[in-house]
């Protein structure tokens, strides 16, 4: 989660540049970029409570995850505002999947008496570093360009999920695979925590 939130999430920060830099548009391009990212992130909302709990694996976080960052990289690379639309839709989708698929993992996962502090960590991964990733989105922007920088940060963020992904095929994250959707009664609240804040 914290990777994601770092390297990913921050890309909001450059979208004002991308509207009148890039393509060259004025305030209505910029509520255009802001719209659909918001309609696909309604979107991914809807599919994710759409789902039965059986199907709201562990496994729907990464793919999310990986979806996002790579919709990141299509936007980054689009010449014309048409294709650039397309894929911040999807990247809205992507994200909300993402955030609301790790939230209900770590609702359903975590013991009643160390729910409070998991979720303080969660919100610190969440929210505590995105500041900083737009910081350093800002810093890269300046010297190599909004377009290169969204790049990095699809890229930065595609690896944190293809590790997340690997993470999650290791013997020791079964439990959790198996688990869910119910808290677990011998599942270790620490190990809970970590394997929900690790990113993806």
């Amino acid at each position: 989660m914290a990777g994601i939130s770092f390297c990913a999430m921050p890309y909001g920060t450059l979208l004002p540049v991308f509207a009148q830099d890039v393509f060259h548009g004025q305030a209505g391009t910029y509520g255009w970029l802001n719209s659909l990212a918001g309609l696909g992130a309604l979107t991914g909302a809807f599919y994710l409570a759409s789902q039965p709990a059986e199907n709201r694996r562990p496994q729907l976080i990464t793919y999310a995850a990986l979806g996002f960052c790579a919709s990141l990289v299509g936007f980054a690379l689009s010449p014309q505002l048409g294709p650039a639309l397309a894929f911040i839709t999807l990247g809205g989708a992507g994200m909300m999947l993402f955030i609301a698929g790790t939230n209900t993992a770590i609702q359903t996962n975590v013991a009643d008496h160390m729910r409070g502090r998991v979720l303080s960590y969660y919100v610190m991964a969440f929210q505590g570093v995105q500041p900083l990733g737009s910081l350093l989105a800002g810093w890269l922007a300046r010297h190599i360009g909004a377009p290169h920088t969204v790049l990095l940060q699809g890229a930065a963020g595609l690896l944190v999920g293809l590790a997340f992904w690997w993470t999650g095929r290791r013997p020791t994250s079964k439990w959790l695979r198996s688990s869910w959707p119910g808290p677990s009664a011998d599942a270790h609240p620490r190990l809970v925590a970590a394997s929900c804040i690790v990113p993806g």
